[in-house]
């Protein structure tokens, strides 16, 4: 049923130009009023993960890329932007990353949106072991990492960490860089200091571009 939930979705979007579905959300829902319940299929690590690969194989079976959210520990809705989470590896591999995990090992959606929350420290935008470590270095996540819109997390952060796309907002470039002069600035500065690997920005550049490639919309342009 999700599969066909997510080809039918999928299907529509292709009808009104949509490339790209921001879903599905895969969080925990913690609490009965948790602002997100409407959205995450969050009742059980294992379920989770087994619907939302079926929701994202439907998705993708039409070309539209599927983006699984919110990576990761995102269990509450109001000032999530000031949450942080304090987990030991056991509980975060078994229960807060599971569902990712399942998703992305067994359908490998093309598209993935970090947390607002930092974990043991370090914000999820931000995190190289989360994104680089365990995403793509465990997993064998393929797609585009993206941030969630006003994360507050500097670009030269997000590069050096493997996230690949800065999303827009009121606090896009939040952590003193106020205008996107200054953020380019902050970036070639990363660079100069050794805080961000050129190769990075590169590879970044390259998942951008084979996303764009693979698009509907991109595809009917070419033919």
């Amino acid at each position: 049923l999700q599969e066909e939930y997510g080809r039918t979705l999928a299907k529509e979007g292709v009808s009104v130009g949509i490339d790209i579905h921001l879903a599905p959300g895969i969080c925990l829902a913690r609490h009965p009023m948790c602002g997100r319940n409407f959205e995450y299929m969050g009742e059980d690590p294992y379920l989770t993960g087994r619907m939302a690969a079926a929701y994202i194989r439907g998705v993708q079976s039409q070309g539209v890329a599927s983006t699984i959210k919110h990576f990761a520990g995102n269990n509450r809705e109001n000032t999530r932007r000031e949450s942080w989470d304090v987990v030991s590896e056991r509980a975060m591999r078994e229960i807060y990353l599971r569902g990712f995990e399942i998703a992305v090992r067994e359908a490998q959606p093309k598209c993935l949106m970090t947390s607002y929350n930092g974990i043991n420290g370090v914000l999820s935008g931000a995190n190289f072991g989360l994104i680089e470590g365990i995403l793509r270095g465990e997993w064998g996540f393929q797609g585009l990492v993206m941030t969630d819109w006003n994360a507050l997390v500097m670009l030269w952060e997000n590069v050096a960490a493997g996230n690949d796309v800065k999303m827009p907002g009121i606090s896009a470039f939040g952590g003193g860089e106020g205008t996107v002069k200054d953020t380019k600035a902050y970036l070639v500065k990363g660079f100069k200091d050794g805080r961000v690997d050129p190769r990075r920005v590169k590879a970044s550049a390259k998942r951008v571009l084979k996303l764009v490639m693979d698009s509907p919309r991109f595809k009917a342009t070419v033919k």
